[in-house]
Order: C-alpha cells, then structure tokens, then sequence
C-alpha cells in the first residue's frame, strides 16, 4: 500500500525530533610519520569548496556516510590499525583546504588523531544504533581548514566489534573515491596487509590540472559549455516565484520498484545506459514544468574514466552542462537524444571551475541575462543493470509497493535537484528542490510523473502529445506581462523598473518587438543628457543591477535619445525622436 505524503511525514518528523545518541565510550587513534604535502586545490575540490560555500552552516548536507561490518574474529584493535592503514594510504583523508590568495591550497597531514566512538548494542539493536551513529556523524560540516575529513564510530556487541561506522565529506571522497576507501578498508578488516600509498594522489592530480594537459581539457570543455548554452534556454526558472513558506527545502523520497524496474527494462531495450533513460524522463518533466520543449541542467559526471583517476581516493566529481530539445519527439526518442547528450556532456565536464563560471558569465552578458543553471541529475548507482535484482513481478504488481515519503532537511540552496540511489527494488529517487521555485505539490507531481513516463513507455513508446498529459504536471503560468524570448520568459514590468533604476531616470522604457511567431526581442530607450555613460556602460551596469534575477531581462538593443516623449504609451511614443547613440553594448 502506498504511503501518502501527509501520513509520512510525520513518521520522519518524529525520527528528526530524536537526540544524538550518546557513545558508551571514545578512543583515539594516533597517526604519527606519514606523508605530509602542499599544493593547489584540485578542480574537484574547488568546485565542492564552492558548494560548501554556498550551504553555509548547512553545509552538511555534503556529508555521506558507509556501515562496513566488521568479520568475526576482528577485534577493535584491528579495526583501528585497519583505519590507521587507510589514513597512511590514501592522502585525502588527512587533508584540509585552505585560503591561498584568490584561490584555494590543500594540505596533506602526516600527524594527527582521529577520535571514535564507540557503542555497545545487542545483537538485534546493531543495526539501528549503526544507522543512529552514522546520523550523529553526519550531522554537523566539517571544518574544512582544520579538520580532517573523516569520522569514524564503531558498534560492539560483548566487546566484540560488529559494524564500522564511517563519515566522509565530499570535499575528500566522491561516490567514486569512497568505494575505493571502503573497499580497501573491507579488505583490511578481513585480514589483508597493509599496500604502500599509490603514487598518484590528489597533489598529483592538481599538478596534472596545471600542467598543458590540463589546460587542454580546460580549452576542449569551454568549447563544450559555450556550445550548449548558445543552444539552451537561460534557465529553466523563468517565471514567479511562490510564496515564501516557513520550510523553504522541499525534499520527496520516491521509493518506487516499478520505476526502477521499467527504468532498467528501457534501457535494455534501447541499448542504452540507465542514467540516460532517468535523464530523459527528468528532462521531459521539468520541460513540462517549465512550459518549454528544451531542457537544460547540471549531470554530475564522476571524471573516472581511465586510470589513475578511474582509482584515485578523492572527489574528481563535477557538474557538466547538458540540454536536451524533445520538441516533437516521442518519449523512446528523447532517451536516444539524451544518452548522445549526456554522453558528450560526460566526456566535457573536467575543467576549472573558476574558468567555467567565468564563462557562463560571459555568455549570460552576451544574453543579456543571468544564466541560471539551477537544475542538477546525479545518478549514483551502480553500473550493473538493475533488472535482475527487481525480478520479473509485473509492473502492475510492483505499483502498488510505491511509496513517496517527504523529509525534513535545512536548506543548502540550489533550486532543483534529483539524485538516483540504491539498485533493484531498494532504487530510491530523491526531489530536493527550492519551496520559492518547485512548491510541494509541484514536487509531487514530478515525483509521480518520473514513475508514470517509465512505467508507461514500458509498454508502448508515448508520442509528443500524450507526453504532458501521462506526466501529469501543471505547467507554471506567467502573468500578462511576461514576454517571450529566444532564450526565455522576461517579466516585462520588472525590466522595466529595473532600467529605469540603471539609468537614473524614469524617461526610460523597454518594449518587446515580435520576432518569429510569438518570440520577441527587447528595445530599450531613455533619455538623459546628463548621462555620460556609452551604450556599452548601461549594458554592463544593468546587468549587474540584474544579480541573480532570472525573471529579468536586459534589452537586445538600447536607444539613447536627445528628447523625451510627452507621453510614454507604447513604442512608437519614442519614433522620430532624435537619437544620440544606439547598439546592443555586449
């Protein structure tokens, strides 16, 4: 039986009301004579700094955490040497980051304790107190300058350890990097010896990023970006926003068998990968949503494609740039476009993270708007097709195990998010979204648009025109005064106040001029002769008047005039006047 959002939340707001649970008892683990280095932040490790940033004091949404159990035999010595061997091993745990001018530094420790936890449970009571652990463990940033990023508990049962319990941030470990940790740390825990360190660590790979192999990748990817924001909508959030609510984080779990199993069915069929068949049904949703036919948004590409990276201990993950047109297209060929999109994307997405905002930045200012990438896929699944594990119980059958359950979590930022976790029926899809961009319901509705769109193409291919009406998600509606670009929706009203604060005057006005069926491009006029500024200057001035407004636009093209209008009805108030400059100042 399905569970309803109201009866789940407050089963999962009454977990959240619990208190940490305190350990039983602590011991420390001392690391003495390992390596110790100094280098430039990897692009990795910018790029997640400047998630950290963005979260602030809830910057611990950006931990994650494993249960590894600990084989008989095992006794809590040996799950200290075992740790105490990764922390030789494997540099990124033991360091921290740094400020270094305009940049950032990372520090490799070889000196340091590490505190544990420690926790007595009976045997049917591990699980839970493990689970209660690795919460605590989890629930508080890490202070990156000084901390090393890695907490660790352990439950006994006797005085016999029975389950290691580690925390990590993903500034050190990416979901990649953290299977290499654990599976070093399993194989230890099972009695293997110790392995020197491996000779490429995060330091190496920043040295790499430096060197004019990276530079390649930094010029190959800005091509890539360019590329697809010249081909993509702004932003996917270019409408109202809603009404601020007092839990602005809007956080579903889909628990859904069937998805996963039609999900891995597709991808069978189609030959083509299981993230891009989830790609394509988030792509064709948020579409909807948004009330356009291209979808453009971040996918965390993991950067592993080859060694060493394919077996580096640290985060390489990024967010690459991906856009998708479905405009006339059935659903089984959006998921051939987005498994050619995603894969392009995936092979582009390694570069400087300071030098691809700076690029955005110059495509948002070649626009005349902010480039609002506030969408973002990540598929942390395992490669291995899921089919098996589901089984052959009929999609029918498998419907009515779906669950959608709502969570309570601080808001990190960021607009929209989905992440794919878990393998066969334990699949869980998680909508993490802004309550001011993607309420509750609409959030919902997304939810169960994912499960309808996959379970629904199982059966037969959905042509272009059923697609909206099979997701069930209500487009946004935009007033009157919103217009029609080639590169998305502008509240007219707002670019209108908006330009008349830029230029200093209210003898100033912004029009739309219909292009191509219902696009339009934006004329801005004003007139003020005390205004020394170019054409060029306005622009720039507006758009950093425009701060990270995605309802507004700049005019396509300014109008400076000698005279004012005696009246301001539409444009051809301003016909005739004399004109002192003109030109579109990008």
């Amino acid at each position: 039986m399905s569970l309803s959002v109201e009866d789940t939340v407050a089963d999962i707001a009454l977990a959240d009301s619990v208190s940490p649970l305190e350990p039983d008892a602590s011991v420390v683990l001392k690391l003495t004579g390992a390596s110790t280095r100094v280098g430039p932040a990897t692009w990795g490790q910018l790029h997640m700094l400047r998630h950290l940033a963005r979260a602030g004091d809830n910057a611990q949404i950006f931990n994650y955490h494993t249960l590894l159990p600990v084989p008989d035999g095992c006794d809590l010595r040996q799950v200290l040497n075992a740790v105490r061997d990764v922390l030789d091993r494997f540099e990124t745990l033991r360091t921290t980051c740094q400020p270094d001018g305009d940049g950032w530094r990372q520090t490799v420790h070889g000196d340091g304790e590490l505190a544990f936890r420690l926790y007595e449970a009976p045997a049917e009571r591990v699980q839970g107190v493990a689970e209660r652990a690795a919460e605590d463990l989890s629930a508080r940033p890490f202070a990156v300058g000084s901390e090393w990023p890695v907490r660790c508990a352990v439950v006994l049962t006797a005085g016999r350890p029975v389950v290691l319990v580690v925390a990590f941030s993903h500034l050190a470990l990416d979901a990649g990097g953290g299977l290499v940790v654990q599976r070093e740390l399993s194989r230890l825990l099972a009695g293997g010896a110790p392995q020197p360190p491996p000779a490429w660590q995060p330091v190496d790979q920043a040295e790499h990023e430096q060197s004019s192999a990276g530079r390649e990748l930094n010029e190959q990817a800005m091509a890539f970006l360019r590329q697809v924001l010249r081909s993509a909508p702004a932003s996917m959030f270019d409408f109202p926003l809603g009404e601020p609510v007092a839990e602005r984080a809007v956080v579903l779990e889909l628990r859904s068998p069937a998805a996963a199993a039609a999900n891995a069915l597709l991808a069978d069929r189609l030959r083509v990968s299981t993230s891009s068949v989830f790609f394509a049904a988030v792509a064709v949703l948020l579409g909807a949503y948004s009330g356009r036919t291209t979808t453009v948004m971040h996918l965390v590409a993991n950067n592993r494609t080859s060694e060493p990276q394919l077996s580096l201990a640290a985060n390489l993950a990024m967010d690459g740039v991906c856009a998708v047109d479905f405009a006339g297209l059935s659903f089984r060929q959006v998921i051939r476009h987005a498994f050619e999109a995603s894969i392009a994307t995936y092979l582009n997405s390694q570069a400087d993270p300071s030098l691809r905002w700076e690029t955005i930045g110059q495509e948002g200012r070649r626009l005349g708007r902010y480039i609002c990438l506030g969408a973002a896929l990540n598929d942390g699944r395992p490669p291995a097709s899921e089919v098996e594990e589901v089984g052959d119980e009929p999609l029918e059958s498998l419907l009515r195990r779906t669950e959608l359950i709502r969570h309570h979590h601080p808001f990190g930022g960021g607009r929209f998010y989905i992440h794919a976790g878990g393998t066969g029926a334990q699949t869980a899809f998680t909508f993490i979204g802004d309550a001011l961009y993607v309420p509750h319901e609409a959030m919902s509705r997304l939810a169960y648009g994912l499960e309808r769109l996959l379970v629904t193409a199982v059966a037969r291919d959905i042509p272009a025109a059923e697609i909206p009406a099979i997701a069930g998600v209500q487009p946004v509606r935009r007033g009157p005064e919103w217009v029609r670009c080639p590169d998305g929706w502008a509240d007219l009203a707002a670019s209108r106040e908006l330009w008349r604060t830029v230029a200093g005057t209210e003898a100033a006005d912004i029009y739309p001029v219909a292009i191509d069926g219902s696009l339009h491009r934006l004329v801005g006029y004003l007139c003020a002769p005390a205004d020394e500024r170019s054409i060029a200057d306005l622009h720039r001035d507006f758009m950093a008047a425009l701060e990270k407004s995605t309802a507004i636009r700049t005019p396509d093209w300014y109008v400076r005039c000698a005279e004012a209008p005696v009246s301001r009805t539409d444009r051809g108030s301003w016909a005739g006047l004399p004109v002192v400059a003109e030109g579109h100042g990008r």
